[in-house]
């Protein structure tokens, strides 16, 4: 597959249509605190792409979760391939949105998990948490999760729409998120996720979490998505901001705020990485192993410059509310 295959709307559009699959969502500049992330070339379609050629390694009917379902873009993708998912989300406008994708691209909804067959999909109101990775109804049942947290880096101050807010570096639904996936998944489940992470002293931040979370016992792999591996955090967040560092502008945070916040966050984490990764759990031939590169699918013509302008559209549109953790 190639990216020219990709059809997709600008920012404001809020549909996509790539690989025979159309998922409409919100424009990113919708003022609704609960808006529904649009689909980005670098992000949900490398993904999918991506995580292609491990999914036809999956028997058809295995079990998957779709954390944060928001559009259903990843439940879609894997039902239309053979496989039973259940999408979660906290945002009941995310899952009205991925219920009329799936009917849309001929996906079957069920009513509860018990009765998804394979291509098919159920959509529950749910937080992903400690009490549902505990719940045995969810633990130690999936062959594989799909996870996409928020990692909107979000200076104090600021409340942005529902899919973003992660707090001040951008990790913290990721942190929450990553301890959990291996109560869910089964003895030799995969967890398959982009994120936004910093990057300390080489080290890419993602890779150690998964692998802190995971255990020895697990293999790593991952690419970076954009064709520069790596950006500066402070040049990021400055251009991110750059309309709340304006002497103009009225609204709180002031421009000192942005200043010593941006600051804090870069200077023990000068870089950012937008990474892919899979990792499979209980493989104890894998023990103490670096994660290993993977080969990029495609490479996507978006790069960080898209990246920066997205994240500066989700914080000037930001919008009242309570920060969550599991939507997109």
């Amino acid at each position: 597959m190639t990216s020219s295959s990709t059809l997709l709307t600008d920012a404001d559009g809020g549909a996509v249509l790539f690989d025979g699959c159309r998922i409409d969502a919100d424009p990113i500049s919708d003022p609704r605190w609960d808006r529904v992330l649009p689909i980005f070339e670098e992000a949900q379609i490398f993904m999918c792409r991506q995580m292609n050629t491990l999914l036809k390694g999956f028997p058809r009917g295995a079990l998957m979760l779709d954390v944060g379902t928001g559009s259903g873009v990843f439940a879609i993708w894997a039902a239309k391939r053979g496989y039973r998912v259940l999408g979660i989300d906290i945002n009941p406008r995310a899952l009205w949105m991925a219920h009329q994708n799936a009917v849309n691209n001929g996906v079957k909804v069920y009513d509860c998990l018990q009765e998804i067959e394979g291509g098919g999909i159920c959509l529950l109101l749910q937080k992903f948490d400690k009490q549902f990775a505990a719940d045995e109804t969810y633990a130690g049942k999936f062959d594989c999760v799909f996870l996409n947290p928020p990692y909107n880096p979000t200076c104090p101050g600021v409340v942005p729409a529902l899919h973003a807010e992660s707090g001040k570096d951008g990790q913290r639904c990721f942190r929450e998120q990553i301890a959990l996936v291996p109560h869910v998944l089964n003895s030799q489940g995969w967890c398959v996720g982009i994120q936004l992470t910093l990057i300390d002293k080489s080290s890419i931040e993602a890779l150690r979490k998964i692998k802190e979370s995971f255990g020895e016992n697990c293999s790593i792999r991952y690419t970076h998505i954009l064709e520069k591996e790596y950006f500066m955090t402070r040049e990021f967040l400055r251009r991110q901001y750059e309309s709340y560092l304006s002497t103009g502008r009225s609204t709180e945070p002031n421009s000192e705020d942005v200043r010593s916040y941006i600051e804090e966050v870069s200077r023990d984490n000068p870089q950012l990485a937008f990474i892919y990764y899979e990792v499979c759990k209980g493989v104890a031939s894998q023990q103490k192993r670096s994660p290993m590169k993977l080969r990029r699918i495609f490479t996507p013509k978006r790069g960080w410059d898209d990246r920066i302008r997205l994240h500066k559209q989700i914080v000037d549109h930001s919008t009242p509310g309570t920060p969550a953790c599991e939507t997109r």
